[in-house]
């Protein structure tokens, strides 16, 4: 009786809320919360991990939500957990008021249908072709892009690098019209030291990266590229705003790496 009276006031609670996160710790209840919520919620955001229920049991509902702008989802599958195998629905239903959706190390990327304005995802390690090229061809609205990379190696020599990689997705990039992105490296393991980070950054091609990046995509105007290293040191993030000039040329010019995105 008292589980019964739990739920009538989490049912309630749901209700009334614009913005709404559920944990882990929430399945037990998540069948008729997400049933529950205010149709007119703004924000969901989602923590699973790959033990849990299949994903499609809670997204279902999110075709009703008719608007709803921001959905953040993230695995908090641990190294020694089981997995759950990968589901046959494992696609997000379309839902056209999301501008903005944050993904933080979700396995089942590429099966999305969303087409934000906005995407953020935080990816381990290198992401093979067969990753992004169904991704992009189904974001058609898609304008910012922010890649935050975790555990980035070379795959022969073990070094890290950010500018090759970068350099390496800008093909799979195409298809989408971005006129924003970021690029930044989670530098905040133990086995980097100042040598690495150097590298990471390679500054004779980084110089020519945001040209590269200009004649690859005719969209983009605002491109940075950097390490996040916790010591929030500017001096590491190179942003350039990309624009056309009299002469109908491109122009690359370095700006204020404070600056924020357009979106």
């Amino acid at each position: 009786m008292l589980i019964d009276d739990v739920l009538l006031v989490i049912v309630s609670f749901l209700s009334q809320k614009d913005a709404l996160e559920l944990s882990r710790t929430a399945w037990g209840i998540h069948s008729i919360a997400m049933r529950q919520v205010n149709p007119k919620l703004k924000k969901l955001s989602v923590t699973m991990s790959r033990g849990d229920l299949d994903p499609m049991d809670v997204f279902e509902v999110l075709a009703r939500l008719s608007n709803l702008q921001t959905l953040e989802i993230s695995d908090a599958t641990c190294p020694e957990e089981e997995q759950r195998p990968r589901s046959q629905r494992s696609r997000l239903p379309v839902v056209a008021s999301i501008t903005r959706l944050d993904l933080h190390r979700w396995r089942d990327v590429p099966g999305l249908k969303l087409s934000p304005v906005q995407l953020s995802i935080t990816i381990t390690g290198t992401c093979k072709p067969s990753f992004w090229e169904p991704l992009f061809v189904n974001l058609t609205r898609l304008r910012v892009l922010e890649l935050s990379l975790l555990d980035l190696f070379l795959e022969h020599s073990g070094e890290v690098t950010l500018v090759q990689w970068t350099e390496n997705i800008l093909c799979f990039l195409r298809p989408a019209r971005i006129a924003c992105l970021k690029i930044q490296e989670n530098t905040i393991s133990s086995r980097l030291d100042e040598t690495s980070l150097q590298i990471a950054m390679e500054p004779e091609r980084l110089h020519s990266l945001p040209r590269l990046v200009a004649e690859s995509l005719p969209s983009m105007e605002l491109f940075a590229v950097g390490l996040d290293d916790l010591g929030m040191n500017l001096k590491r993030t190179h942003w350039t705003r990309i624009h056309v000039n009299g002469d109908n040329q491109r122009v690359v010019e370095v700006i204020d790496p404070t600056t924020e995105f357009l979106v």
